[in-house]
């Protein structure tokens, strides 16, 4: 019976996006090919075989689930101690269970409906930065690049990270437009949310607040020889400066990161590092940091095998043959800013993007020590990087008159 509630879900889900498609002529064809990919796989990795990533964290996330509401009627739901913001995916996978009971096909039609909105958004997005050409080319391209179907179909919780970091860069997008202070708040909360999937990127709020400081700055240098500032800046100053300040020394505490004291972040930077480099997809031996000083220059050494490896002499089997053709487009994504750095930097938006993705990807690289778990993290992090790029990247075109046959 739990198992036709699953299929059941994933129709309405399939439904409700069909009725969507009818309603948005322009990406009526993205939708639907997005739609059908990622039913099948779903179906494939339900029924057929194990898909790549559905086991080790997929598993524990669903167990966990399943632990917390095996006793039903949401019971779980009055013993706090079952739960913490550390698992808030396994914490809403386990509300449904409790009521319907336990099939995996329920967090993966949410995965799906959360999958076909982030196609949606980034589209607009696109559309929002560059034009509507772009913004379609965007959506094919999220639609079909196979790891985002990937993780669109197991129960991880990328599928969240992009659309929450898209609703963020929308935030962001409108503070800069309308520099309205509640665009402001609006981020700080995306943020949050963000970081509720998982913790550290809650460390792009600080960067986002420095840039507001920063701006406020330059907007209110004027009237400070003047004495004439605005109350409202004055606030919103205060406010930032006050949460980098407690940041800064260690009274906010941020999930799977230690507290800032240079001290502890050093010896825990070291201890995963000798942790993270490990098994056949290990990056070599002396990326690994061995003392703090290691930390200065080997840091762009791991940002690039964390975008760029597998490389061919690294291949041992066919999965790390798919991840190298993957490490092959992040190279060519990676050249495309290079290429047309000086645009992208003269764009305030873009700039604001770029530098969120040069910090992610630096925090992130520093704590991976092989192209297996790079493979996965590096795909939190596809999406804006596309959005950086979207007008220098090839047309995808697909006649919709081969669909309707």
């Amino acid at each position: 019976m739990t198992e036709l509630f699953g299929l059941a879900l994933v129709f309405i889900v399939a439904l409700s996006f069909i009725y969507i498609a009818i309603l948005m002529p322009e990406i009526r064809t993205i939708i639907l090919v997005a739609l059908i990919l990622r039913i099948i796989m779903i179906i494939i990795g339900h029924y057929y075989v194990s898909l790549p990533d559905s086991l080790d964290d997929a598993l524990t996330i669903e167990s966990l689930a399943w632990f917390w509401a095996e006793d039903g009627k949401l019971g779980f739901l009055l013993d706090p101690e079952k739960y913490s913001i550390d698992n808030i995916y396994s914490y809403m996978i386990a509300l449904p269970y409790s009521i319907l009971g336990r099939s995996t096909l329920i967090p993966l039609a949410f995965n799906l409906s959360v999958s076909m909105a982030t196609i949606i958004l980034g589209w607009h997005l696109s559309k929002k930065i560059w034009n509507r050409v772009v913004a379609r080319n965007m959506g094919w391209i999220i639609a079909l690049y196979p790891s985002i179907i990937l993780y669109s179909s197991v129960t991880l919780r990328e599928v969240y990270v992009w659309f929450f970091l898209l609703l963020t860069i929308n935030s962001i997008i409108n503070w800069n437009k309308t520099n309205e202070s509640k665009q402001i708040i609006i981020t700080l909360i995306n943020f949050f949310l963000l970081s509720l999937f998982h913790g550290p990127l809650l460390l792009g709020a600080f960067i986002f607040l420095f840039i507001v400081i920063l701006r406020k700055f330059k907007e209110i240098y004027p009237d400070l020889k003047m004495m004439k500032i605005k109350a409202i800046d004055i606030l919103i100053l205060s406010i930032a400066f006050g949460i980098v300040i407690n940041f800064l020394l260690g009274n906010i505490d941020i999930s799977k990161l230690p507290n800032f004291d240079f001290n502890i972040i050093f010896k825990e930077i070291l201890n995963r590092s000798a942790f993270a480099t490990r098994g056949d997809a290990s990056y070599p031996d002396f990326t690994q940091y061995n003392s703090i000083f290691e930390i200065l220059y080997k840091t762009p050494i791991k940002l690039f095998f964390f975008f760029g490896s597998p490389f061919p002499w690294d291949v041992k089997k066919l999965g790390h043959f798919i991840v190298m053709f993957d490490s092959f487009f992040y190279l060519f994504l990676i050249s495309l800013i290079l290429k047309n750095l000086r645009y992208i930097w003269s764009n305030y938006t873009l700039r604001i993007l770029l530098i969120i993705f040069i910090f992610y990807s630096i925090i992130f690289a520093i704590g991976i020590g092989n192209f297996g778990t790079g493979y996965r993290h590096r795909t939190k992090f596809l999406i804006l990087l596309l959005l950086i790029v979207a007008p220098y990247l090839p047309s995808i075109r697909i006649n919709p008159k081969i669909i309707n046959k």
